[in-house]
C-alpha cells in the first residue's frame, strides 16, 4: 500500500467512532476516538523518517556484521552486513494492531450498518498487519548484503539475489528489489506465490517493511546501490571475524 493508506485509515476509524459517540454510545465512540485517534499519532511517530547521521555512516545500530537463518542455503558466506530487525517498531505494531482487531469487533455489534462495516474492515485490516507483526517476531527478520548477493528474510518468506542478477532498488512504501533476472532469484514462502503479481502490478520482484527495520529506507537503498554500482566493495562485505579465511 502506498504511504498515505494507513494514515487515512486512522482518520476514517475516529470519524466513525465520532459518529458513534454523537448517536449517544459514549463509551464505544471515546474508547474508538481515543484509540484510532492515539493510534494514528503513534504511527506518524514510528514511521517517521529515522534517517540520522549516525545511521548514514553505519555507527547507530541499524547495521551490523553477522547473519540470518537461511543464508547458509545461497551462499558459503558465513556472515555479512545485516540491516537489523526493529523489535521496537514491529511490538509496537503487534500491540496496535491487536488493540484495533479488538476495537473493530466491538464497533461490529453496534446497531449502525455504516459503523459495523468500519469494524469489519478494521479487523480484516488489522488483522492482517497482526498476523504480519507477530510473523516478523517470530522469524527474525532482516536483510543481509554479502559477496556475492542480498538475502532478504521477511516476514512472508525469504529471497535470494546475486548482485549479477539485481537491477536495482527503490524506496516505495518499504525497500523494493526489481531484478534484471527475474527467473533466477530465489523465493519462498508468500514472497514467491506473490511474484507474479509484484511483477505485474507493481514492477518489482520482493519487498522488504523498511519501517520493520532500525535504518530508513533511504539509508537500506542507498547503501545497497552503492555495493551494485561498486562491485570492488562486495568482498568488504565479509564478516570481519571470517575475513581472513576467505
Amino acid at each position: 500500500m502506498r504511504e498515505w493508506t494507513y494514515p487515512l485509515l486512522f482518520v476514517v476509524m475516529t470519524a466513525l467512532s465520532v459518529v458513534v459517540l454523537v448517536m449517544g454510545e459514549v463509551g464505544i465512540g471515546g474508547a474508538g476516538v481515543a484509540l484510532f485517534g492515539a493510534g494514528g499519532v503513534a504511527y506518524v511517530v514510528l514511521t517517521r523518517d529515522r534517517s540520522r547521521p549516525a545511521e548514514r555512516s553505519g555507527s547507530s545500530g541499524g547495521t551490523r556484521h553477522g547473519t540470518l537463518p537461511g543464508l547458509n542455503r545461497y551462499t558459503a558466506a558465513t556472515g555479512g552486513l545485516v540491516f537489523v530487525q526493529s523489535t521496537v517498531a514491529v511490538g509496537a505494531g503487534l500491540l496496535g494492531s491487536a488493540g484495533f482487531v479488538v476495537a473493530g469487533l466491538v464497533m461490529v455489534t453496534v446497531p449502525a450498518p455504516m459503523v459495523a462495516l468500519g469494524g469489519v474492515l478494521a479487523v480484516a485490516f488489522f488483522g492482517m498487519t497482526l498476523v504480519v507483526c507477530a510473523t516478523a517476531l517470530l522469524r527474525r527478520i532482516g536483510i543481509v548484503l554479502v559477496p556475492d548477493g542480498v538475502y532478504l528474510r521477511t516476514p512472508a518468506g525469504s529471497a535470494w539475489v546475486r548482485w549479477e542478477d539485481l537491477a536495482r532498488v527503490q524506496v516505495a512504501d518499504g525497500v523494493r528489489f526489481v531484478a534484471a533476472s527475474p527467473e533466477r532469484t530465489v523465493l519462498t514462502g508468500l514472497d514467491r506465490a506473490l511474484h507474479g503479481i509484484n511483477r505485474r502490478r507493481f514492477g518489482m520482484d520482493v519487498a522488504f517493511p523498511g519501517r520493520f527495520l532500525r535504518s530508513s529506507d533511504d539509508v537500506v537503498v542507498e547503501t545497497i546501490s552503492g555495493v551494485l554500482r561498486d562491485p570492488a566493495s562486495r568482498p568488504a562485505l565479509a564478516d570481519p571475524a571470517h575475513r581472513d579465511a576467505r
